[in-house]
């Protein structure tokens, strides 16, 4: 068990890091859970614990955190703990780096305990795993799960919650969406691509809550865009109506953003696409914006032209992906709701063959 500290605006941070590792997969996959202790009488007077559930891959999510704690010299971050496999083994060695469009940056010495007993009840979970992993880790999270804590899923996909307050009931997560472009580029190694870093954050139950005003507060400190929704189901789906058909458009053409959204013939599927996951959101007594067609293609239009979904980039390598959580589940959404998803289903049954290689089936 290790602390990372520094200090930011005023207040002073301190993490413990606990990787949780997935059994079924690989070395390479594991999950890391990132306890982070804030201080600050601006929020609180009592001193918070977050844990962080989460995939190397996704550390840029939050780089920001890191301003004014990795780029000052006099606050000390540090990391302790255990690691397996080669990635966790070259955090443990050599630090984990960052490469980023908005700065690189590292965390060294870095540690880890693989036993989330070690870290304890805490009053956050950010729970930002793979899809495909999250069952399990929603199990190993139940040893950190206290009375009033709180879980936030950042993860694609819009059934995550419900699966995750399967095993740790549903009073303790909050909605939650983010906006990220990165992966994992080697062992100890991750590229961050967006410029774009945004986090939207809202109840279930439409409330503007104390604790998710105290999230809202400590996370806006990272330097991240944050918002806050009373409608965080739109939200959710919004997203997943970008995330949803441009991976399946990705994964199937193989090519980046900039190669295939000006492209006639692919353009038009892709529209297709998107109108299809917005017929599914409204089928389902979602209402999203009227032009959220227009709106998703002009943020196509005008992102970074190298980006790709992390979920192309999982299939262009033949590693198990998220088509279930973001293009089998609008395949069957759809047929339990009666909408036509055409572009969906075909691209859900092209990627199948390959998902299952990628999983050794």
């Amino acid at each position: 068990m290790g602390e990372l500290i520094g200090k930011s605006s005023g207040r002073t941070f301190s993490a413990r890091s606990t990787y949780i590792p997935d059994p079924r997969w690989s070395s390479l996959l594991w999950h890391p859970s990132i306890t982070l202790k804030v201080n600050s009488t601006a929020i609180r007077s009592l001193e918070e614990r977050f844990t962080h559930v989460r995939f190397c891959n996704h550390w840029a999510n939050l780089n920001e955190l890191r301003r004014g704690r990795h780029e000052n010299s006099d606050h000390g971050d540090r990391w302790s703990g255990r690691l397996r496999g080669p990635h966790l083994q070259a955090i443990k060695e050599k630090g984990l780096h960052v490469k980023s469009v908005l700065g690189d940056f590292s965390v060294s010495p870095a540690h880890a305990t693989d036993d989330p007993k070690e870290v304890g009840p805490v009053d956050l979970i950010l729970f930002t795993t793979k899809t495909y992993h999250t069952d399990i880790a929603a199990q190993a999270i139940r040893q950190m799960i206290g009375e009033e804590t709180v879980v936030l899923s950042l993860q694609n996909g819009i059934d995550a919650a419900d699966r995750i307050g399967a095993h740790v009931g549903m009073e303790h997560l909050m909605g939650g969406a983010t906006w990220l472009s990165a992966a994992i580029e080697a062992p100890g190694l991750i590229g961050q691509y967006s410029q774009f870093r945004r986090i939207v954050l809202g109840e279930f139950n439409g409330k503007m809550t104390t604790r998710l005003k105290t999230i809202y507060e400590t996370l806006q400190s990272t330097g991240t865009t944050m918002e806050l929704s009373d409608h965080i189901l739109k939200v959710l789906w919004t997203k997943f109506v970008f995330i949803s058909s441009v991976s399946a458009i990705g994964s199937l053409t193989r090519v980046n953003f900039g190669e295939f959204r000006h492209v006639p013939e692919a353009r038009v599927i892709l529209t297709e696409a998107i109108g299809e996951v917005a017929a599914v959101a409204q089928a389902r007594g979602v209402t999203l914006d009227r032009d959220v067609v227009d709106k998703t293609l002009e943020f196509i239009d005008h992102s970074a032209p190298t980006l790709k979904p992390s979920m192309q980039r999982d299939v262009e390598v033949g590693r198990p992906s998220e088509l279930e959580s973001l293009i089998g589940i609008v395949a069957r959404l759809g047929k339990q709701n009666g909408v036509s998803t055409p572009v969906m289903r075909l691209a859900y049954a092209m990627l199948k063959p390959g998902d299952l290689k990628g999983q050794g089936k």
